[in-house]
């Protein structure tokens, strides 16, 4: 496909992707970027295309993962360190940024080492794909590529680090919640 066929293809098909793009996104700024990401990956794409494929349905589908990908990086990152809204934190005389004392920042410094140190102790065989998976963000598809390993290898190794780091903040007493 040739830039001349992207530009018949946006002239055709962009108004109804840009649109659905700003109704599933739910807002004008946020569909406007879904859109530019799409096309982006539809110019990368451009080659792989040919004229017998339903070009707005392809670019439809790559909207939808690109949505569903942002929405759950967004969920994990909000699992691993919750929001609280900026009303709350400044009725409680917090600034955005800031922790609610020094003893709790230094608490928290104090709680990370550890998992880093625990975390450090682990098996190199569940410490990496652990590490690719939380610090780097990569899916289990991803890290199965990486490592070539199977999918289901890479998702053992994974509940099997979580089951060892979990038992041993078990016997240091450590609250769940407190990390």
């Amino acid at each position: 496909m040739e830039k001349e066929r992207l530009a018949q293809i946006i002239a055709a098909h962009g108004p109804d992707i840009l649109r659905f793009c700003r109704i599933t996104a739910g807002s004008s700024a946020e569909g406007d970027e879904l859109y530019q990401d799409t096309m982006l990956i539809l110019l990368e794409k451009q080659k792989d295309l040919d004229g017998s494929q339903n070009v707005k349905s392809y670019a439809i589908s790559v909207a939808v993962k690109l949505w569903k990908n942002k929405q759950r990086k967004i969920a994990r990152r909000l699992r691993l360190v919750p929001q609280e809204s900026l009303e709350e934190l400044t009725q409680h005389g917090i600034q955005p940024g800031e922790t609610a004392s020094p003893e709790e920042g230094l608490l928290q410094k104090s709680q990370a080492e550890v998992l880093r140190e625990l975390i450090r102790q682990l098996p190199q065989r569940y410490r990496l794909p652990l590490q690719l998976h939380y610090s780097a963000d990569l899916p289990v598809k991803e890290i199965a590529k990486l490592m070539k390993l199977p999918e289901s290898t890479v998702k053992t190794r994974l509940r099997r680090a979580k089951e060892q780091l979990r038992q041993k903040l078990e016997e240091m007493d450590y609250d769940r919640t407190a990390i």
